[in-house]
């Protein structure tokens, strides 16, 4: 279809008039092949696998949803209905039984393609604008390390299994500066005796973040000579955190986790070191940070943040017990 406007002499409202309609799940395909071959970049740069994978997952849920409804395909035009829509909403929850978060994000990127409709001119506005249709997100429980917790992670004698002694040097490296995955490898790259800090560039928002010296990072730096090994797959050091983390007692208490699912609200009671995911050692920073009196646009520059409020987001402090004690001491005494 592209090729063939290219050739021809009309403008796109004309040359998709002259084709009538245009067919959702061709569209999307269309949008998602011109970004993978680098035909249409975002900010001057090629789209990331990641924001490749999601469209294809949409894909793939639009592709079940002519499916349920037993049609061959839609074609863009219709989902300029709300009631469409609404549908399309109705089989992410009650079919796949999708997560709140996850439908969001669907959603999100049906949005996007939607508005890419509009400026090609196939549809005159966008649904979700026009509607009103508010995206709804819910925010997950998540957990952190304690300073203690931490503490006993680094000092587990993992030296009779060294695959594992890697991963949770690993996790650590994680945990110290704060990285998001895509960026292990390149703060590893900058890692040096001889700074106080290691600059480099976020992968996903190109902020420039600069990770201090902390002791922990100087201390698994030097006991592989600064030659650190090839990051081990998170897939693999997310399954095994959890049984090294199992191995620390204090991680062994139950926590709650609350969620939407399937459009009911669910409550599970799991052990803490189960919670365990590649991304908390990130919250862990930027809590204990926090917690200790660093300001929120210091801790910013380590962690790339570009908004105060989506570090906040990060920040999951537990209650400090003791605090409020001595706070209700202090009531109850006058």
């Amino acid at each position: 279809i592209f090729q063939s406007f290219l050739k021809s002499d009309k403008s796109v409202k004309e040359y998709f008039q002259k084709n009538e309609k245009v067919k959702l799940v061709d569209f999307i395909k269309r949008i998602i092949k011109r970004r993978k071959d680098g035909m249409e970049l975002t900010k001057g740069k090629t789209f990331s696998e990641q924001s490749i994978d999601i469209y294809d997952s949409l894909l793939l849920s639009i592709e079940g949803f002519q499916k349920k409804k037993k049609r061959d395909f839609f074609y863009v035009e219709e989902f300029n209905s709300k009631s469409l829509i609404e549908g399309y909403e109705y089989y992410l929850i009650n079919d796949l039984k999708m997560m709140k978060n996850t439908i969001h994000n669907r959603l999100k990127t049906l949005k996007s393609f939607l508005q890419v409709a509009v400026s090609e001119e196939i549809i005159n506005s966008n649904p979700f604008k026009k509607h009103k249709i508010v995206l709804s997100t819910e925010e997950t429980d998540a957990v952190v390390f304690t300073k203690k917790e931490l503490k006993e992670l680094e000092d587990l004698d993992l030296s009779s299994n060294p695959f594992l002694e890697q991963i949770r040097d690993q996790y650590l490296l994680y945990v110290w500066s704060g990285v998001r995955k895509s960026d292990l490898k390149n703060f590893l790259s900058v890692v040096n005796p001889d700074t106080k800090s290691f600059v480099f560039r976020s992968q996903k928002t190109g902020e420039r973040c600069e990770v201090p010296a902390f002791n922990v990072i100087k201390k698994i730096a030097q006991k592989y000579n600064y030659d650190f090994p090839a990051p081990i797959h998170d897939v693999i050091v997310l399954r095994e955190i959890k049984n090294i983390c199992k191995m620390i007692p204090s991680m062994r208490v139950v926590v709650e986790k609350k969620y939407t699912k399937a459009g009911k609200e669910v409550r599970e009671q799991k052990l803490k070191h189960d919670m365990i995911v590649i991304h908390t050692a990130r919250r862990t920073l930027a809590t204990l940070l926090v917690d200790n009196g660093l300001p929120y646009h210091q801790v910013m520059k380590i962690t790339g943040h570009k908004k105060i409020t989506t570090l906040q987001k990060y920040i999951k402090s537990d209650a400090d017990t003791n605090l409020m004690l001595e706070v209700g001491d202090r009531i109850e005494k006058v």
